[in-house]
Protein backbone atom coordinates (compact mmCIF):
# COMPACT_ATOMS: atom_id res chain seq x y z
CA UNK A 1 0.00 0.00 0.00
CA UNK A 2 3.09 2.35 0.59
CA UNK A 3 3.58 2.73 -2.78
CA UNK A 4 0.37 3.53 -4.11
CA UNK A 5 0.34 7.16 -2.25
CA UNK A 6 2.84 8.98 -4.16
CA UNK A 7 1.96 7.49 -7.38
CA UNK A 8 -1.13 9.26 -6.44
CA UNK A 9 0.28 12.50 -5.56
CA UNK A 10 1.81 12.47 -8.35
CA UNK A 11 -1.01 12.16 -10.75
CA UNK A 12 -3.09 14.81 -9.20
CA UNK A 13 -0.20 16.98 -9.37
CA UNK A 14 -0.43 17.27 -13.15
CA UNK A 15 -4.27 17.92 -12.89
CA UNK A 16 -5.17 21.51 -13.92
CA UNK A 17 -7.27 23.60 -11.84
CA UNK A 18 -7.54 24.59 -8.01
CA UNK A 19 -5.36 21.50 -7.30
CA UNK A 20 -1.91 24.29 -8.02
CA UNK A 21 -3.36 26.74 -6.15
CA UNK A 22 -3.90 28.52 -9.34
CA UNK A 23 -6.40 31.27 -9.34
CA UNK A 24 -8.07 32.85 -12.07
CA UNK A 25 -8.29 36.90 -12.94
CA UNK A 26 -10.66 38.43 -11.24
CA UNK A 27 -11.85 39.89 -14.19
CA UNK A 28 -13.38 36.66 -15.18
CA UNK A 29 -17.26 36.74 -15.38
CA UNK A 30 -17.20 40.65 -14.85
CA UNK A 31 -17.66 43.42 -17.37
CA UNK A 32 -15.24 45.51 -18.44
CA UNK A 33 -15.54 49.15 -19.95
CA UNK A 34 -13.34 50.15 -22.74
CA UNK A 35 -12.24 53.36 -24.95
CA UNK A 36 -12.19 52.62 -28.56
CA UNK A 37 -8.42 52.37 -29.09
CA UNK A 38 -8.02 50.58 -25.68
CA UNK A 39 -7.26 47.43 -24.75
CA UNK A 40 -6.56 45.24 -21.69
CA UNK A 41 -4.25 42.78 -20.66
CA UNK A 42 -4.84 39.55 -19.40
CA UNK A 43 -2.82 37.50 -18.16
CA UNK A 44 -3.67 33.81 -17.45
CA UNK A 45 -2.26 30.30 -15.49
CA UNK A 46 -1.82 27.96 -17.82
CA UNK A 47 -0.51 24.38 -17.67
CA UNK A 48 2.29 24.32 -20.94
CA UNK A 49 3.95 20.97 -19.76
CA UNK A 50 1.16 19.12 -19.87
CA UNK A 51 -0.26 20.36 -22.63
CA UNK A 52 -2.93 23.04 -21.54
CA UNK A 53 -2.76 26.58 -23.03
CA UNK A 54 -5.70 28.66 -23.42
CA UNK A 55 -7.68 29.76 -26.25
CA UNK A 56 -9.79 33.06 -27.12
CA UNK A 57 -12.82 33.58 -29.37
CA UNK A 58 -15.12 36.79 -29.49
CA UNK A 59 -18.76 35.86 -29.21
CA UNK A 60 -20.52 38.54 -31.30
CA UNK A 61 -19.54 42.18 -32.22
CA UNK A 62 -16.17 40.03 -33.21
CA UNK A 63 -15.40 43.71 -35.21
CA UNK A 64 -15.79 45.98 -32.48
CA UNK A 65 -13.79 43.37 -29.97
CA UNK A 66 -10.64 42.07 -31.03
CA UNK A 67 -7.72 39.46 -29.36
CA UNK A 68 -4.48 39.51 -29.53
CA UNK A 69 -2.00 36.97 -27.98
CA UNK A 70 1.56 37.80 -26.96
CA UNK A 71 2.84 35.03 -27.46
CA UNK A 72 4.83 35.22 -24.33
CA UNK A 73 4.36 32.55 -22.16
CA UNK A 74 6.30 33.16 -18.76
CA UNK A 75 6.95 30.69 -15.43
CA UNK A 76 4.46 30.88 -13.46
CA UNK A 77 4.91 32.31 -9.23
CA UNK A 78 6.87 29.07 -8.14
CA UNK A 79 9.18 29.00 -11.25
CA UNK A 80 9.96 25.59 -11.58
CA UNK A 81 10.48 23.93 -14.63
CA UNK A 82 7.07 21.45 -15.85
CA UNK A 83 5.18 23.98 -13.42
CA UNK A 84 2.45 26.70 -14.33
CA UNK A 85 2.41 29.07 -16.63
CA UNK A 86 1.01 32.73 -17.20
CA UNK A 87 -0.18 33.46 -20.78
CA UNK A 88 -0.78 36.42 -22.25
CA UNK A 89 -3.43 38.16 -24.02
CA UNK A 90 -4.78 41.63 -24.96
CA UNK A 91 -8.36 42.40 -25.39
CA UNK A 92 -8.76 45.21 -27.87
CA UNK A 93 -11.96 47.91 -28.00
CA UNK A 94 -11.79 48.10 -31.79
CA UNK A 95 -15.47 49.88 -31.93
CA UNK A 96 -18.54 51.29 -29.80
CA UNK A 97 -20.68 47.87 -29.46
CA UNK A 98 -20.18 44.98 -26.65
CA UNK A 99 -19.19 41.64 -27.12
CA UNK A 100 -18.41 38.40 -24.93
CA UNK A 101 -14.67 37.12 -24.92
CA UNK A 102 -14.24 33.59 -24.11
CA UNK A 103 -11.29 32.00 -23.05
CA UNK A 104 -11.34 28.26 -22.53
CA UNK A 105 -7.95 26.27 -20.95
CA UNK A 106 -7.88 22.72 -22.87
CA UNK A 107 -5.13 20.84 -25.10
CA UNK A 108 -4.91 22.32 -28.43
CA UNK A 109 -4.59 18.83 -29.96
CA UNK A 110 -7.35 17.23 -28.53
CA UNK A 111 -10.42 19.06 -30.51
CA UNK A 112 -13.01 16.45 -28.41
CA UNK A 113 -12.09 17.65 -25.22
CA UNK A 114 -13.95 19.80 -23.35
CA UNK A 115 -12.29 23.04 -21.29
CA UNK A 116 -10.68 22.34 -17.79
CA UNK A 117 -11.28 26.02 -17.24
CA UNK A 118 -12.89 29.18 -18.73
CA UNK A 119 -13.07 32.78 -18.28
CA UNK A 120 -15.54 34.92 -19.39
CA UNK A 121 -15.42 38.37 -19.74
CA UNK A 122 -18.26 41.19 -21.23
CA UNK A 123 -16.74 43.47 -23.00
CA UNK A 124 -18.19 47.31 -23.39
CA UNK A 125 -16.74 49.73 -25.66
CA UNK A 126 -17.70 53.15 -25.57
Amino acid sequence: MRGWLPVTLLALAWLPGPAHGIELPAVCGTTVRLKVGEHLELRLPAQASAGFLWQGTVVGGGMLVGIETTGRLESGPDQRDGGPAIQTFRILGRGPGEAQVRFVHKRGFDKEATAARECIVRVVVG
